[in-house]
């Protein structure tokens, strides 16, 4: 069998060598990998948060099933075009429709380029999983994508506490440009009340 079983020698090594936050200067550098297995330890959290409010309201009638192999492999491979374009800052990834139609283009030819350098199961799987992340169709996807968001507030008020300054006024602008959206989501809205109170 000529393909390697596992990923050994692939771009998605680049990840723990690819620095988040280059616009802010920090006490504690994040790697993109670092900031990969939050977001994945923030979307179990999240997960059995959701299930443990269901179990409360429904008791026995209880009918949340989540699919934990999405939620997991989304949240592990949804940041791989960086190992090609690098993190590119929130504020200018968001700054227009148009920036973010042409940036997310140039991430479609990285994943497109990734792709064939993976075995075929993970190939499939993560292809499967960034597929499903266009979407913020379903609750998986949505729980993955809030928490990358909380991986970058944690970060963010990590910094503050040190303190950083430069963190502490980018908190403000964080919860008003993109917390203050996920407080009228229908499963999370009141999850994001809670993390963002007193700030929202």
């Amino acid at each position: 069998m000529n393909e390697e079983p596992f990923l050994l020698n692939v771009p998605v090594r680049n990840l723990s060598r690819i620095w988040r936050y280059s616009s802010l200067p920090l006490h504690e550098p994040e790697n993109v990998a670092e900031h990969n297995f939050w977001v994945a330890w923030n979307a179990m959290q999240i997960g059995h948060w959701l299930e443990s409010e269901d179990d409360k309201i429904m008791g026995e009638e209880s009918i949340l099933q989540l699919d934990w192999k999405i939620i997991y492999e989304l949240a592990i491979v949804h940041d791989f075009a960086e190992c090609f374009t690098g993190d590119m800052i929130r504020p200018v990834k968001y700054s227009s429709p148009e920036f973010r139609e042409a940036y997310r283009k140039l991430e479609d030819q990285a994943v497109a380029e990734l792709l064939p350098q993976l075995p075929e199961p993970v190939r499939k799987a993560t292809f499967r999983s960034l597929s499903a992340q266009e979407t913020f169709n379903t609750l998986e996807v949505r729980i993955v994508k809030f928490a990358d968001l909380l991986s970058v507030w944690n970060k963010l008020d990590e910094e503050a506490n040190i303190p950083n300054v430069q963190a502490q006024r980018q908190q403000c602008a964080f919860i008003n440009n993109y917390a203050q959206t996920w407080t009228t989501d229908p499963d999370l809205g009141a999850l994001a009340l809670e993390i963002f109170r007193g700030w929202i």
